[in-house]
């Protein structure tokens, strides 16, 4: 069975694309604060917290020694009005939007031992 491990996997686009992989028998390991309501692997992780992303693939390498894909759907709008945007809405955008999936990528890279 392949296994493909998904950011943004409780809601929106993440859990739909989950649910069309369950459908054809893809392993689903869902990264995200809350557990989706569907059957899956789920690692709790915040994508605004370093140590959160650590935390996460630590648990990725223990129990996956392979995974086929890693897609990052998770994603916030910023959505404010333009004299009004706040730094930590900013802040908060470019974590899950840029940082998050860059250093996500970097730590579980290396990890797949395919033969």
């Amino acid at each position: 069975m392949k296994n493909v491990i998904l950011t943004g996997a409780s809601d929106g686009l993440g859990k739909e694309f989950a649910k069309l992989c369950i459908e054809n028998g893809i392993n689903i390991i869902a990264l995200c604060r809350t557990k989706p309501d569907y059957d899956c692997e789920f690692i709790q992780m915040d994508l605004t917290s370093e140590e959160s992303i650590k935390n996460g693939c630590n648990i990725i390498k223990e129990k996956y020694n392979k995974f086929d894909a890693l897609i990052n759907c998770a994603g916030v709008p910023g959505i404010e009005k333009v004299n009004e945007i706040t730094y930590s809405c900013l802040e908060n955008v470019m974590k899950i939007n840029s940082i998050a999936p860059m250093f996500l990528t970097s730590r579980v890279n290396g990890f797949n031992k395919r033969k």
